[in-house]
């Protein structure tokens, strides 16, 4: 079984993801109103024809106020509008490089995020694309995209190049100083299966779960999410997964059991063997898929118990898992997660998750729920 994320690196995780998060709003927010003239504290937003906007500012203007006009649609005031996109941004940014720093920690890409300007990857890149930008910090930004549009095949909700929040980018200066915490960070980190999941739970302090909870009723889709969100030891993790999924399955495979620490009573062998491609695992509320990833590492020991291996067995593992969640960045994260831990021992073209986020239909008088892609 891989082995999850321990307390000290939990808060160093934890420590890093505030962070970056603080660095990003703070300067995403004069981004927006010293360039696009969108003010954070009371939503105002200039006029166009006051602002000195060449094309291509002007298209992303318009491309930020289409996101605030949405938020606003959903409810928000003219300022919390503005708050979310600051934090949705934000939250896209520390996610997407929090997963480039375990696929790079996977061999899935070449070393960069780990070791910043001095890493194995971009001196590679600057040899090849020189002239990809004059500044240094901004070459290394190019090579950062390039990387993502790597992932967009595997993990497309995570991933899309087309994703109008990445327009609101960080500045030169901000996203040095990010890089340069990801490499201070302890490696050990990204090689734990779960280091995305718990990314995603640190994003939201423990002082905004707690105000959000104790108010009398959601305010919004996000604090509807945040307040039934529950965050799983890792060794109750592995105690239900052993004693539900791992022991359904070591009744076929017998040598199984041995592998599963927390197993309370070991099933009596059954007469005929499972099919392995016909088992399924579906967790309801899949948050950040740490039942996911549970599951995951069960099924492989099985696949290998039936004489199959790891790299061969994971897209077969893939297909077994499914999960559904209210919050759609709970359902980017899972996805993610999902894949790179096939990515462990597969590099071979892997099927998409079976990973959906299913929002409630408030307008018709039969409620009922619609699957909607992890990046609406």
């Amino acid at each position: 079984m891989t082995v999850a994320l321990d307390g000290a690196q939990r808060t160093a995780l934890g420590n890093l993801i505030q962070k970056a998060r603080s660095i990003l709003e703070a300067d995403m927010a004069s981004t927006l109103e010293g360039e696009f003239g969108i003010h954070r504290s009371d939503g105002r937003i200039e006029d166009a024809e006051a602002l000195p906007l060449d094309a291509s500012q002007a298209a992303v203007r318009l491309d930020l106020l289409g996101i605030i006009a949405y938020l606003r649609s959903e409810g928000e005031t003219e300022s919390s509008a503005v708050e979310r996109l600051i934090r949705e941004a934000a939250f896209t940014h520390v996610n997407r490089l929090v997963a480039l720093r375990v696929a790079e920690g996977l061999g899935v890409l070449p070393e960069a995020i780990g070791n910043g300007l001095v890493s194995q990857g971009f001196r590679d890149f600057t040899e090849i694309a020189p002239a990809s930008a004059n500044e240094e910090w901004e070459r290394f930004r190019h090579l950062v995209r390039i990387c993502a549009d790597e992932l967009s095949a595997d993990v497309p909700a995570l991933f899309d190049p087309r994703n109008p929040l990445l327009e609101l980018e960080p500045s030169t200066a901000a996203f040095s100083v990010l890089i340069e915490l990801f490499v201070a960070a302890d490696e050990t980190i990204w090689s734990a299966p779960d280091a995305l999941g718990w990314s995603y739970q640190f994003f939201n302090s423990a002082e905004e779960r707690k105000e959000m909870r104790e108010s009398s009723a959601p305010r919004n889709s996000r604090e509807l999410a945040v307040r039934n969100q529950f965050f799983t030891p890792s060794y109750v993790v592995e105690f239900l997964v052993q004693n539900g999924l791992g022991a359904h399955l070591a009744a076929s495979f017998p040598a199984l059991a041995d592998e599963l620490p927390m197993l309370v009573e070991v099933p009596e062998p059954t007469a005929g063997s499972i099919d392995l491609r016909e088992v399924s695992a579906l967790d309801p509320a899949c948050g950040s898929g740490h039942f996911l990833l549970g599951a995951y590492d069960v099924l492989e020991a099985a696949w290998r118990h039936a004489g199959v291996e790891p790299e061969d067995a994971a897209p077969d593992i893939v297909r077994s898992l499914w999960g559904i969640d209210i919050d759609p960045r709970a359902t980017q994260i899972a996805q993610a997660a999902v894949i790179l831990r096939a990515r462990r021992h597969c590099r071979t073209p892997l099927p998409k998750p079976n990973v959906i986020c299913a929002r409630s239909l408030p307008d018709t008088p039969e409620g009922g729920y619609r699957a909607v892609s992890p990046s609406v």
